[in-house]
């Protein structure tokens, strides 16, 4: 079991102390304090991911609690929703222990990915578009729509990952500067075949 949780929930328990009045949105943390708090949930979400598998309700429970701030820092709801969440799946990992693998299976859909499976998109390409700084492109939706897409990848969720990569290919036209991908690969130079897999 993850040593790192508990961890993380008494440093959420502590920014709730820390929250202070504001002129126009309420109670508020510091700037520091927000930014601190972001962390604690992006670690939080990562060590869940890595011991519930990448399909587990409270990974996705907490990117949606640290996500709700709409731009103006987390409320002391958001702050305890989201130590809620780590410690619900904190407890799940404790019964997880207790559970053969046949019950951790939820219909035919195992709870963890395949680990022999090579993910769809390079791990290390997602991470240089989560670096690339936002000036025009925020690549933030790009990122989880891979993100997804490996997930999906990793279940053998075939008509979704179709989907996905769908999708996707709507997010990479306009970096280009063009509406479609045909006018991406009409105004590249070289390579025909290149050009020919472009365009669908």
């Amino acid at each position: 079991m993850s040593t790192e949780l508990p961890t993380f929930i008494a440093a959420m328990k502590a920014l709730e102390a820390r929250f202070e009045p504001t002129p126009m949105f309420g109670m508020r943390l510091s700037a520091d304090d927000q930014a601190e708090y972001q962390q604690l949930a992006l670690e939080a979400r990562s060590v869940l991911t890595a011991e519930l598998g990448p399909l587990n309700d409270f990974s996705t429970q907490l990117m949606f609690a640290a996500g709700s701030s709409c731009g103006v820092g987390p409320s002391v709801a958001d702050v305890k929703s989201t130590r809620a969440v780590i410690q619900a799946g904190l407890n799940e990992i404790g019964r997880k222990g207790a559970r053969s693998p046949e019950q951790v299976r939820v219909g035919s859909l195992s709870a963890t990915s395949r680990s022999d499976k090579s993910p769809y998109v390079a791990v290390s390409r997602i991470g240089e578009l989560r670096g690339i700084p936002k000036t025009k492109w925020d690549t933030a939706k790009l990122v989880r729509l891979l993100e997804e897409l490996n997930i999906a990848h990793a279940n053998e969720l075939c008509m979704a990952t179709a989907m996905l990569v769908r999708a996707i290919t709507d997010h990479v036209p306009p970096i280009f500067g063009r509406a479609d991908f045909t006018e991406v690969a009409n105004n590249l130079t070289g390579n025909k075949s290149l050009k020919r897999s472009l365009v669908w």
